[in-house]
């Protein structure tokens, strides 16, 4: 196959399961586990066909590095666990070379999200499948910052047209 194909169909696999955690963190306030295990050994199967085990085993350092962080924010109650999760598993597309990038694309898709998300959060909350769950969807749904903050940092890692950086 063509390496620039490749390298299309990898970024809009990238880009159809961002949109799908997107889609549960903001309808669910859920990032399934099957959801991250599949980004997780996409990211994987992407680098070592696009790139070199190099790049996945920085990658794999990056997923490393984002776990321990993410566990230590769970613990702390600052992020969710699945919000913990969906992060290692886009960070696994990633070298480690480019967390802080992730980190700051992630960083400033949470602050749009939440400029954008405290005006709406009562009417959000009124989609809540149940009224017991309304508190919960008042949250910010960070999945949506992770997977903007991720595709976006992804693209720019690989050229959105598929040509290296």
């Amino acid at each position: 196959m063509d390496s620039a194909l490749l390298a299309s169909l990898a970024q809009l696999v990238l880009a159809a399961q961002c949109g799908i955690a997107a889609y549960c963190d903001f309808r669910h306030r859920m990032l399934p586990n099957l959801l991250c295990l599949s980004v997780l050994g996409t990211g994987i199967a992407a680098g070592w066909m696009l790139h070199d085990l190099t790049w996945v085993g920085l990658s794999l350092a990056h997923g490393v590095l984002a776990l321990l962080v993410g566990m230590a924010l769970f613990a702390g109650g600052v992020i969710g666990g699945g919000d913990a999760k969906f992060y290692v598993a886009v960070a696994a597309w990633l070298p480690l070379g480019y967390g802080f990038w992730m980190l700051g694309a992630v960083a400033l898709c949470g602050l749009v999200l939440a400029l954008a998300w405290f005006p709406l959060r009562s009417r959000v909350a009124a989609l809540a499948p149940d009224p017991a769950l309304a508190k919960e969807f008042r949250k910010v749904p960070f999945g949506l910052a992770i997977a903007a903050g991720g595709l976006l940092t992804y693209l720019a890692s690989t050229g959105i047209w598929g040509a290296q950086a």
